[in-house]
């Protein structure tokens, strides 16, 4: 293990203070914290002061009947598949939607949106974590796909609203962060390099489908990561990591991490994940630690986001 290690309690303790605290996400499609933002927002609307992204939501829901009725998980799935479609069709970092979602789901906590702010907000903030992880995305590209529901001033509006509601905080500690902090600790003489990169792979995977359950929105961050890294190592003999190997990055997880991973939260995290990759497991099945990024990259043209609301209720492609 590198010398970096003496470093990872601090660092440890950083990030799992931001994302318990300043980078927390709420169940914000619970009808009743739905209704309470519905609330703030009537009133917001109504002041003569109203903000100019309460006004926006008002203009971009006036050309659709359906626009009014609220979101639920199914809209939320589909802009996470939608997202991950676009981000494969421009060969992009997958982790582009996990900064993305992190920065979708803290603003809905704040405003209440109809679907096709919703939609707009889901772009914007494509867009933003782009920008963020230095991955070239046009504006252009993605105003394409919305076929002239939104302009380059809904966007921009837009961005700049994303932007003062989360206070600027744009460095979310995202289950990738977590992940490779806690690779950190296993230690590099336990397997080979292809198992161990066959391991970060299929974690990595897990983490990105993570993405898509809504359940785990409001779950810390560090159970998802190490959730995802002990499922991948299930998938891998005792002959190419031994049960020595595993037991000492468990015991390096309490030590450096402060986080016991037989705790009920990754416990949990673990038969998520189990269920996710059920659901949505490539055709033809391949084993875990063989995925890698040419696996997950789709060459299907991404779906317009505009198609969301001519064809609500239609199942789209899954990306995954």
């Amino acid at each position: 293990m590198s010398s970096h290690i003496y470093d990872l309690p601090e660092r440890f303790e950083v990030m799992r203070r931001q994302d318990e605290t300043v980078y927390r996400c709420e169940d914000y499609l619970a009808p009743e914290f739905q209704q309470r933002l519905r609330l703030q927002q009537h009133v917001a609307v109504s002041s003569p002061a109203a903000d100019p992204i309460s006004s926006l939501s008002s203009v971009v829901s006036s050309s659709s009947s359906s626009s009014g009725r609220g979101l639920d998980l199914e809209w939320r799935d589909k802009i996470v598949d939608w997202c991950y479609q676009v981000i494969d069709h421009f060969d992009l970092s997958r982790e582009v939607v996990v900064v993305a979602m992190s920065f979708l789901d803290r603003y809905l906590c704040q405003k209440y949106v109809n679907k096709r702010t919703f939609q707009l907000v889901a772009m914007s903030s494509l867009r933003l974590a782009c920008k963020l992880l230095d991955q070239k995305l046009k504006m252009s590209s993605l105003l394409e796909l919305s076929r002239g529901y939104f302009t380059a001033e809904h966007m921009i509006s837009m961005e700049e609203s994303i932007l003062s509601k989360l206070g600027y905080l744009v460095h979310p500690p995202t289950q990738l962060c977590f992940m490779r902090h806690f690779f950190l600790l296993l230690p590099h003489n336990c397997c080979s390099p292809y198992v161990r990169h066959g391991v970060e792979e299929a974690a990595k995977f897990l983490v990105e489908l993570s993405v898509f359950r809504y359940d785990l929105v409001t779950v810390r961050k560090s159970s998802v990561a190490l959730a995802a890294i002990l499922n991948a190592f299930d998938d891998v003999d005792e002959f190419r990591l031994t049960a020595q190997a595993r037991q000492h990055f468990l015991d390096n997880v309490r030590h450096y991490a402060g986080i016991d991973p037989h705790s009920d939260d990754v416990r949990l995290c673990r038969e998520c994940l189990k269920q996710l990759y059920c659901e949505r497991e490539p055709e033809p099945e391949p084993a875990l630690e063989e995925l890698d990024d040419a696996t997950r990259i789709s060459t299907v043209s991404p779906v317009s986001v505009a198609a969301f609301g001519a064809h609500n209720g239609q199942n789209q492609a899954s990306s995954c």
